[in-house]
């Protein structure tokens, strides 16, 4: 069997979008968040609390092989594309001053 190779376990939470899990959308951004050391995957269509889901990264994993190609993000990093066929560009997340 193959490791895993992101820093958070299969079980942990991470957060998604409705879109995402439901209406087929593809992962087009994703932020290995600072503060907490989660992970967000996102379609870039809502920024709307109301359309967030919780899901394992399992779950988002399986449902995009491709994220794990940019599994050694650190925190405070984030990747996005364009589409599915593009590459991941990854960036340093921007720091909120204290």
């Amino acid at each position: 069997m193959k490791k895993w190779p992101f820093d958070q376990n299969e079980n942990v939470a991470a957060l998604t979008t409705k879109n995402v899990m439901q209406n087929n959308y593809p992962v087009l951004a994703v932020t290995h968040y600072y503060d907490d050391d989660s992970w967000g995957f996102y379609c870039g269509t809502t920024d709307d609390p109301e359309d967030y889901m919780v899901v394992s990264m399992k779950e988002i994993t399986d449902l995009d092989s491709t994220l794990f190609t940019i599994s050694y993000l650190k925190p405070g990093m984030g990747a996005g594309r364009k589409n599915l066929e593009s590459e991941w560009e990854t960036f340093k997340e921007e720091q909120d001053a204290d």
